[in-house]
């Protein structure tokens, strides 16, 4: 969790000073992936595995902020989306292969 916490305090405002818009990831997704996010000017949050959202809130307030979330497999319950009064998407990340 520690090294969840520096990652995620090391990108919150660009070379000017302009807080980034937000992403959660709710699932680890493929680090070109994360890379494109990044690249294109936003500030990316990755949940470790096995974090409750209510502790990563407890833990990174700013957390709250949160604009877009990118789900793939797992599920988030309207109590985890009412914790995002700032949401505005949600993105399934993967194929759609049944």
């Amino acid at each position: 969790m520690a090294e969840f916490l520096v990652k995620a305090k090391t990108n919150d405002a660009d070379e000017g000073g302009t807080v980034l818009p937000t992403v959660l990831l709710n699932e680890p997704i493929a680090t070109s992936g994360v890379e494109l996010l990044r690249q294109a000017g936003f500030q990316v949050f990755e949940r470790p595995a096995g974090a409750s959202l209510l502790t990563l809130l407890q833990k990174i307030p700013q957390l709250a902020a949160t604009q877009a979330i990118v789900a793939r497999a797992g599920k988030l319950t309207i109590a985890d989306l009412k914790r995002f009064p700032e949401l505005k998407i949600i993105a399934r990340h993967g194929v759609g292969v049944d």
